[in-house]
């Protein structure tokens, strides 16, 4: 029922996006274009045993000082030349599903970093600059798992957090030749309904993000015990599902 809400949504608010050229559409490639990606590094650490997520750090532009967000405690490590400091923030294993101060920092950051990369790939999709929707893909799929285990962690594994926004890694590579995304970005500029599709669901969760922001993570009176999260995980999956080339199976569903 929610895939239905979404897409009748989505053919609804088409109108404003009439100036598409339809028939201008193909699915020729173009050569990567590198331009600056304002996406936090998040790396995912695995427990060689269990097979689960962890922790992530997280690292933010060019700077060596990482976070290191898990189901309990946290860590800060500031990079120096010829030493590094460590911070730890420890959590109540009883309370680890809150949202810490820290944990609020780092993923506002990270946040204001999504939604930058997102309205950049709206505005590449609109020009048809397809060079620099190739070279984003090259990094933004391994970032939109990053984002997915990052709140895991930092929620304890909460249900909350729904399985359907981890990406399958078989869908994609972190390399600047992988046919793979040669192939996705091709399937999407051969429709220009698709794309129409595709912006809109990158306006959405850009601003689903910035209301999540202004909700909870910027607001110095929220309560520890109150998420705001579920829309953005809801705009999160619909994205994804659009952005990995799954739009049929949401038309299907109307």
């Amino acid at each position: 029922m929610k895939c239905k809400l979404q897409m009748r949504c989505l053919i609804f608010t088409m109108s404003a996006f009439a100036v598409f050229s339809f028939s201008a559409f193909s699915s020729e490639l173009a050569e990567r274009e590198a331009y600056d990606i304002r996406i936090p590094r998040i790396a995912v650490g695995m427990n060689d045993t269990t097979g689960k997520c962890s922790r992530v750090r997280i690292a933010f532009d060019k700077s060596d000082d990482y976070a290191v967000i898990s189901e309990t405690d946290d860590l800060f490590v500031k990079a120096g030349r010829n030493s590094s400091g460590k911070t730890t923030y420890r959590e109540s294993a009883s309370k680890s599903y809150q949202l810490t101060d820290f944990e609020v920092e780092q993923i506002n950051r990270v946040c204001k970093g999504f939604v930058e990369a997102l309205e950049d790939f709206e505005k590449n999709l609109q020009n048809e600059n397809r060079g620099k929707c190739l070279f984003l893909d090259c990094y933004f799929p391994n970032f939109l798992n990053g984002f997915y285990y990052m709140m895991l962690m930092a929620r304890a594994g909460s249900e909350d957090i729904p399985a359907e926004a981890k990406i399958n890694e078989k869908l994609y590579d972190i390399s600047l030749t992988s046919p793979k995304t040669d192939e996705r970005v091709s399937q999407w500029f051969k429709s220009g309904e698709y794309i129409v599709s595709l912006r809109i669901a990158a306006r959405e969760l850009a601003f689903e993000i910035n209301a999540w922001q202004k909700k909870e993570l910027t607001n110095k009176k929220r309560d520890p015990e109150v998420n705001y999260d579920a829309a953005v995980f809801k705009s999160l999956v619909f994205f994804e599902r659009i952005y990995f080339n799954k739009g049929a199976l949401l038309q299907n569903r109307k």
